[in-house]
């Protein structure tokens, strides 16, 4: 198995990485260099405290560090990614001149990511479990005006994480960073149909970095030192190309659709990686429906028939984010998004013309349902909608706002243009297998 340091070629800020054993009789040397003489704020949790927090302290005491007190929150009710919290951490990081410390997983470190960037601060992260591919990589996910969107910032200066606090984080943590992590099977679906009707171009090194060793790191849910390397490596690949195609696409969208309607499970939030597991559930599921279809000149003609006019699409939109916060920048999206009936034939006459060729390379792509299933159920993730407390009806109706999302060709806008979505939708839920 190569390294994370094998990687390190395609980080453009993270100069300092260490997974180890013992971390903190270890990390002084890395640490001092990257603080300079400047003293930590510490960001924390009750719960990541406990993990790690104290001993970090112990750390700054040891060897000589500043510490201004830390900022902990508490761990009920449970810290979202909402900018609120942001604001939080701006306003105490900026009446010092330290250099911010994230201590925790994916919310505490985005806020801190987001946070940082918008005081011009270079940052740093001791993760405390394997459960987001977000560490490594450049932009946060924050809900901001009710939408749930990457903000752009820059990635940690600075990463580490001890082997021993990792396996000790609580199993439904390392599971969601495995279901993060198997993501990028459908994701890289996503991005084959991108690139075959040319609007988003593979570039095939960060493709063969993230799909040619995902099999291995996915190969075993319970080696935390794979999940975790895979995971930091798409965060770096993200790093890399300053956005979160290469690991994202239509299972991430409806992950985000659920996230930004406040959706909770018996009182919880549901973790992100969760979240992500239905998501790609339903996005192969979806992907194996479509391409058992045909699409021929007939199909061109249905679809360009019914095909909506700009106004008539904005108006669809503003319909389904009735009372959103984030209509207004959707509505933007879509009207960039939203293509004229002449560009939409030409994509899809190339489309019919290759139907069967983009047909084999997903075949090619994708795990299939039943196995991507078995998977996540190893990895002791949920595998049906009514896990994560969802029926399957509402799973599937959040394909339609879901396509909205971003300007992001997936096989969501794949469906929509084709006019093959209702189609497949009904299909799906016919099925006895499917989300169920």
């Amino acid at each position: 198995m190569n390294s994370i340091e094998d990687f390190r070629d395609f980080t453009d800020t993270t100069e300092y990485l260490l997974v180890t054993e013992n971390l903190y009789e270890k990390m002084s040397d890395d640490f001092c260099a990257f603080i300079g003489n400047n003293s930590v704020f510490l960001i924390a949790d009750e719960n990541t405290m406990t993990a790690a927090g104290h001993g970090f302290v112990s750390f700054c005491k040891n060897n000589g560090i500043s510490l201004d007190k830390p900022l902990i929150f508490p761990s009920e009710p449970e810290l979202t990614s909402d900018y609120a919290y942001i604001e939080e951490i701006k306003n105490s990081i900026s009446i010092t001149t330290s250099v911010p410390i994230a201590l925790g997983s994916g919310t505490i470190n985005d806020l801190v990511k987001r946070a940082s960037h918008e005081l011009g601060r270079p940052y740093g992260v001791i993760a405390t479990a394997a459960s987001v591919d977000g560490y490594a990589s450049d932009g946060a996910a924050i809900v901001y005006k009710g939408l749930k969107q990457t903000l752009p910032c820059s990635a940690p200066a600075f990463i580490a994480a001890d082997k021993d606090v990792l396996k000790n984080a609580p199993s439904e943590m390392t599971a969601a960073g495995y279901a993060d992590l198997l993501a990028k099977n459908p994701a890289g679906a996503d991005w084959i149909m991108a690139d075959m009707v040319g609007l988003d171009k593979i570039n095939k090194h960060i493709w063969a970095m993230i799909q040619g060793n995902l099999a291995d790191w996915t190969s075993d849910p319970q080696n935390l030192e794979k999940v975790f390397t895979g995971l930091n490596v798409a965060g770096f690949a993200m790093q890399h190309m300053k956005r979160s195609r290469p690991v994202s696409g239509a299972e991430h969208l409806l992950s985000h659709i659920w996230e930004m309607n406040g959706h909770t499970f018996e009182g919880s939030h549901i973790s992100h990686g969760f979240k992500v597991a239905i998501g790609s559930l339903a996005s192969i599921a979806l992907m194996e429906t479509i391409f058992t279809m045909d699409f021929d000149k007939k199909n061109i003609a249905e679809a360009l028939d019914v095909w909506p006019d700009k106004k008539s699409r904005l108006e669809s939109v503003s319909s389904a984010f009735s009372g959103s916060k984030a209509l207004e920048d959707l509505l933007k999206i879509n009207d960039v998004k939203h293509s004229d009936k002449n560009t939409l034939e030409k994509r899809l006459t190339y489309l019919s013309a290759h139907w069967r060729e983009l047909k084999q390379k997903m075949n090619s792509q994708l795990i299939s349902y039943r196995r991507y299933k078995e998977m996540l159920s190893e990895a002791q993730c949920p595998v049906r909608a009514v896990d994560i407390g969802l029926s399957v009806e509402k799973v599937l109706m959040t394909y339609y706002p879901a396509q909205m999302m971003r300007n992001r060709y997936t096989i969501l806008d794949l469906a929509f243009e084709t006019g093959l979505l209702d189609r497949a939708v009904k299909n799906i839920k016919s099925s006895c297998y499917y989300l169920k």
